[in-house]
Formats: C-alpha cells, structure tokens, sequence
C-alpha cells in the first residue's frame, strides 16, 4: 500500500553548537537555545503502473522538492 509522507523542517540545529553557546549560564542563568520545527502537510507519492523507472524517479524527485519546498514556505 500508500503510505502518506510528513514533511518536517528542523531549523536552527546549529545554534546550540556555535561557540558562544558552548556555556550553558550566561549573566548567571542557565540559557537554553531552542530550535524550531515546521510540520508540511501529508502527501503521497503517486507513479501510474507502467511507468519507466526513470520517469518514476523524476517524478519523485520533483513531488518531494515541491513538497519541501512548500513545507518552507510555512515556516
């Protein structure tokens, strides 16, 4: 069967590695970085039976740029 797909974008994965945060305490206080998670919305990948592998490829390709691409974009 179909199984959907859940686009997530993870931003701001470097900040708690930069070199600045490498102490947790700052003025005194435990400083937490956060980063943040964008949700897309479920989509399925979708190739009609009888399609050569190359043109399945491609159109995989280009519905999971789109969808990512879409996922930015709500973020």
């Amino acid at each position: 069967g179909e199984a959907a797909i859940l686009p997530v974008i993870m931003r701001d994965t470097r900040k708690p590695y930069s070199a600045r945060n490498w102490l947790p305490f700052h003025q005194g206080r435990l400083r937490r970085e956060t980063m943040g998670l964008t949700f897309g919305y479920p989509f399925c990948l979708w190739n009609p039976a009888g399609l050569p592998s190359e043109e399945r490829r491609r159109r995989t390709r280009e519905t999971l740029r789109e969808q990512l691409l879409k996922t930015v974009e709500l973020g």
